[in-house]
C-alpha cells in the first residue's frame, strides 16, 4: 500500500542499497514515519538519512 512522503530502502551494514538478490537489512524514511513522536524512549533508532537529497 503507497503512503505518501515515505521511502523504503534495502541496506547493507554501511548503509549502502543492496543489489537485486543481496541480503540487507529494511529502513523506512519519510515525513510521516514518526509522526507525534515526541521525546521518545529510543532516539538513537532514527538516523540520518545516507540517501537523502534534501536535509
Amino acid at each position: 500500500i503507497p503512503v505518501s512522503n515515505t521511502v523504503i530502502y534495502l541496506l547493507d551494514a554501511d548503509y549502502r542499497p543492496v543489489k537485486n538478490g543481496e541480503i540487507g537489512e529494511i529502513f523506512a524514511s519519510g515525513l510521516n514515519l514518526a509522526a507525534g513522536y515526541v521525546n521518545g524512549r529510543d532516539p538513537e533508532r532514527f538516523l540520518e538519512n545516507p540517501l537523502a537529497v534534501e536535509k
